[in-house]
């Protein structure tokens, strides 16, 4: 039987949402930790090989914030950019183009 997760009972006190937006011609799937009006909106993304979920120990430690956490292209529910090599250029282009819709205007 595994061990407990230590984490569980801080990551379901902040509320979840899942949400898709249009990024670079393919859809990225991404959660929105906690509460939308939050002073401090951080956008996390995990490392080559993972999904989401890996970041969430770290989002039970930061309640009041407001954590955006995408599937990379390729990797979760997020599909493999359309006509496009997977290097560093396009991630770094598909993360800015990211920000820019899900983040607010301050």
């Amino acid at each position: 039987m595994p061990a407990p997760s230590p984490y569980a009972a801080r990551l379901t006190a902040i509320p979840v949402t899942r949400r898709e937006v249009e990024v670079l011609g393919g859809t990225t799937a991404y959660w929105e930790y906690g509460s939308a009006d939050a002073e401090t909106t951080v956008i996390a993304v995990h490392g080559f090989r993972g999904e989401h979920h890996g970041l969430e120990p770290v989002v039970a430690y930061l309640p009041g914030i407001r954590v955006i956490m995408p599937d990379l292209p390729g990797f979760g529910e997020t599909a493999p950019l359309p006509d496009r090599r997977h290097d560093l250029e396009a991630y770094a282009s598909w993360l800015t183009d990211f920000a820019g819709q899900v983040a607010r205007e301050p």
